[in-house]
């Protein structure tokens, strides 16, 4: 090779390497496409999830005492729980589903809380609103006359009737403090009389449109008998098959409202009916399978400017006909297999830059706001994402969680067969695990 051809070649490659950042072109990873049997944790078993590590989430663990509420319509089932703070919340922790109109579920901004009532002879009250302080709300009813001289309505009694959900339209209107509770007994000619006070104070107003934080990691068993229409919390969610809305084959698109910050671990695992999602920016951790085996989900769609951190092992993994994901900027950890076997996928981005379909290298690297919070990548994140054509490292990630601080190994790439290109803004990041031989550094 003559003289000036090498310092041309030397200047093509300084020029690349200031543009792009470092890019490695795989034309082929000796990693070809392995067999994979289920969904399995990085060290080729099956992920156990335990209450210890349930305990441990930024979802709140709770008491298995807790008192559960249900809406009036008996979908929903949930606590009411503070987060740190003074302000309460709601935690879903059951769903009886059926019928779906159109297809579409879409988690509430707010829930009212009821429970089952029974009247003092013990018949079924249905479900009544409950306060704050967990006691039945009232509403007056008044019996009138009218006086006969001067046309005015009189008041001849006031009786109490359970704010039902099924008599809604009779009290719902009223304001907070226009209802009542049942304060305390008194005896009248030797009868206990109930005492009922407005409920002016607020710790004793209705739950009334609780905003929904979470899709909690617990699940609920329903009582039977008289103590059918209850619920207690009956233990972790470890398995599948308690997942809260897990199985729901009938939910087509999915919005999960604004006021949510957490979806717990097996919440929508393999609901296979599902197309695609909408998840709300105040969004903060996806848990574990959250929305694994989701079979005939398209898209997600997550705004890149958005509150989550964490995405948790195998959340996405089998969502075979998933094509694209958009990493927001302010997640700091990916878990181990996220995207496992998400077959249709074909581009990834993870860099600070518009949506471009994970195909133009060159637009993401281009970019000055190339910089995102991710740091923790885990283990076989892309196993067998067959038709994967492309992944986009920030220029600020290093990968504290690598096989040596801040690198990448080779073996997160198995089974993609058609991957063309890794880039990786960051010069000082490390490959591991495989020959130079299969990367040309540019």
């Amino acid at each position: 090779m003559t003289k000036g051809k090498k310092k041309t070649n030397r200047r093509l490659k300084k020029t690349v390497r200031k543009t792009l950042g470092t890019l490695f072109l795989i034309s082929a990873i000796i990693v070809a496409a392995i067999p994979t049997e289920g969904l399995r944790a990085a060290d080729g078993t099956e992920k156990e999830v335990t209450e210890s590590y349930l305990q441990q989430m930024k979802i709140p663990y709770l008491d298995s005492k807790e008192e559960i509420y249900t809406t009036g319509d008996g979908k929903y089932q949930f606590a009411y729980v503070t987060d740190g703070g003074s302000d309460k919340g709601a935690v879903i922790l059951g769903y009886n589903g059926g019928y779906l109109e159109g297809n579409n579920l879409v988690i509430p901004d707010g829930l009212d809380a009821y429970k089952k009532y029974s009247y003092s002879d013990g018949t079924n009250g249905g479900y009544v609103a409950v306060g704050k302080e967990n006691d039945f709300l009232f509403y007056a009813v008044n019996q009138t006359t009218t006086d006969p001289v001067t046309g005015a309505e009189i008041v001849i009694s006031t009786s109490y009737q359970p704010c039902r959900y099924e008599d809604r339209a009779q009290w719902e209107n009223l304001s907070s403090e226009e209802l009542y509770y049942h304060k305390s007994d008194t005896v009248s000619g030797g009868d206990l009389v109930p005492v009922y006070e407005k409920t002016t104070d607020s710790n004793k107003q209705r739950i009334k449109g609780a905003e929904v934080w979470y899709i909690g990691n617990q699940y609920l068993q329903e009582g039977t008998g008289k103590d059918a229409g209850t619920w207690k919390i009956a233990g972790p969610i470890t398995s599948s098959d308690k997942g809260i809305f897990a199985g729901n084959g009938n939910i087509h698109t999915l919005t999960i409202g604004k006021s949510v910050k957490g979806v717990g671990v097996y919440a929508f695992y393999g609901c296979t009916g599902m197309s695609s999602i909408s998840l709300g920016n105040g969004l903060n951790i996806i848990g574990d399978y959250a929305f694994a085996n989701c079979l005939t989900m398209t898209s997600v769609n997550l705004d890149r400017i958005s509150n989550l951190t964490t995405i948790s092992d195998y959340a996405f993994a089998n969502c075979q006909s998933m094509e694209k994901f958009t990493v927001p900027i302010n997640v700091t950890t990916i878990g181990n297999n996220v995207f496992e076997d998400c077959y249709s996928m074909i581009g990834i981005n993870m860099s600070n830059a518009e949506e471009n379909n994970g195909f133009s290298v060159e637009e993401e690297m281009a970019s000055t706001n190339n910089a995102t919070a991710l740091n923790n990548f885990g283990k076989n994140v892309f196993k067998g994402c067959a038709n994967l054509r492309s992944v986009t490292f920030p220029r600020t990630f290093s990968n504290a969680n690598g096989p040596v601080s801040g690198s990448i190994d080779v073996s997160e790439f198995r089974g993609c067969e058609n991957l063309k290109y890794v880039t990786a803004a960051n010069p000082s990041l490390k490959i591991t695990g495989g020959s130079s031989r299969y990367f040309i550094y540019l």
